[in-house]
């Protein structure tokens, strides 16, 4: 066990200060990890939390970051349901966390808020029935298949957990759960960025294109890859692949590579690891691609793009569909189809196409300002939190 106290208790006595200890799945820098973080610094920095536990399973960038906000932490090994253990038979990745089931309890009992951000740490719903009188909050960020939903769904009713969702769609997977409400992802910004017309290409017949995320089979890089190999041949294009595979998984970058290999593409699309800060890819293109297989819980790096004024193309399931406003914003495509994916792309290009990305940048911007600004998501969770009486 790894632990790092940094936060000193507050001075100044008040009644209604409590602790809040926050559990999440993963020390990476991904999007839901990044959303974890933005509510641990919002906590961090309220008066009225006079003590903050983040709870992690493994050290990482998240650690990292942690530890520039002087935000205290404990690294400890949690009953996680992970796939991969499933699929490899290693139950006993899954189950041994279970001996220090008890220790754990104690460490959430001491605390009068206990937050989780995901619906995979089992042990978080075996301790909840004996919290009674202890406020407990999941953030479900996930769209599970309809068995796990349902299981999830007993679990945190049993529980007496108050579910926060992010987005509708995440929310219609569980529609069972007895408490619940909505907080869409919020994006704290890059910082200064130049404006659209100052950034990256605006030549009528060349684009540069973005997809950005984890490399997992589901995700859509494939898909974007094929889509891009039955563009017409006077259109120019660079397709830049940002993000890396889970441990055990390499394999799916290394069909990727060699996907553009078969399509002869090789000078055309490049591949870079996972980066804590994406700034720089996002400034790059002029379009960024979300072309998932499966239904994005919310899809975060489309705010993202939007936060600077750049168009999104995603797949019109999940919670993207919330996100994105066909031919207002970008465009959404029929899931799974890399015709419809290529007829979005070919609308960027040429004049009226250069045209169309500014004006869609500049709708996206509006739209980020009005629903996924950090202001408006901190205000929903001082109520979540009930830290606004």
């Amino acid at each position: 066990m790894i632990s790092c106290q940094c936060k000193e208790s507050l001075s100044i006595i008040n009644l209604n200060v409590m602790k809040i200890i926050c559990i999440h799945q993963s020390a990476e820098l991904y999007g839901s990890d990044r959303s974890f973080l933005q509510v641990v610094e919002f906590l961090n920095r309220n008066d009225l939390v006079e003590e903050l536990l983040v709870l992690l399973p493994t050290d990482g960038p998240l650690v990292d970051e942690l530890i520039k906000r002087n935000i205290s932490f404990r690294i400890e090994e949690l009953f996680i349901l992970r796939k991969i253990y499933l699929r490899k038979m290693q139950l006993w990745k899954l189950f041994s966390p279970l001996l220090s089931l008890f220790r754990r309890y104690q460490i959430y009992r001491s605390y009068d808020v206990i937050y989780c951000n995901t619906t995979v740490i089992m042990e978080y719903y075996l301790v909840a029935p004996f919290l009674r009188k202890k406020e407990k909050i999941i953030h479900v960020r996930e769209i599970p298949d309809r068995i796990l939903s349902r299981f999830f769904t007993r679990m945190i009713n049993f529980g007496n957990i108050r579910a926060v969702f992010n987005s509708l769609n995440t929310e219609m997977g569980f529609k069972d759960v007895l408490q619940s409400s909505v907080i869409y992802n919020s994006f704290e910004g890059f910082g200064e960025t130049d404006s659209y017309e100052n950034q990256t290409s605006v030549k009528e017949n060349t684009l540069n294109l973005l997809v950005i995320g984890r490399i997992n089979d589901w995700k859509g890089q494939d898909l974007a890859i094929d889509a891009l190999a039955i563009l017409d041949s006077h259109f120019d294009f660079k397709l830049r692949i940002v993000g890396s595979p889970y441990e055990g998984n390499e394999w799916i970058l290394d069909s990727l590579k060699q996907r553009v290999k078969l399509h002869n593409m090789g000078d055309k699309v490049e591949f870079i690891p996972f980066t804590i800060n994406p700034k720089e890819h996002y400034e790059w293109c002029d379009v960024l691609i979300v072309p998932s297989k499966k239904p994005e819980p919310f899809g975060r790096i489309a705010i993202e793009a939007m936060s600077i004024a750049k168009p999104v193309i995603a797949a019109f399931h999940g919670g993207l569909s919330e996100i994105i406003k066909d031919d207002q914003n970008g465009f959404l495509f029929i899931p799974n189809s890399k015709e419809s994916l290529n007829s979005c792309i070919a609308k960027y290009f040429g004049d009226a196409g250069v045209q169309l990305r500014k004006e869609h940048g500049r709708n996206g911007k509006q739209i980020f300002d009005s629903k996924f600004s950090s202001k408006i998501f901190e205000s929903k969770l001082s109520s979540l939190f009930r830290l606004d009486n």
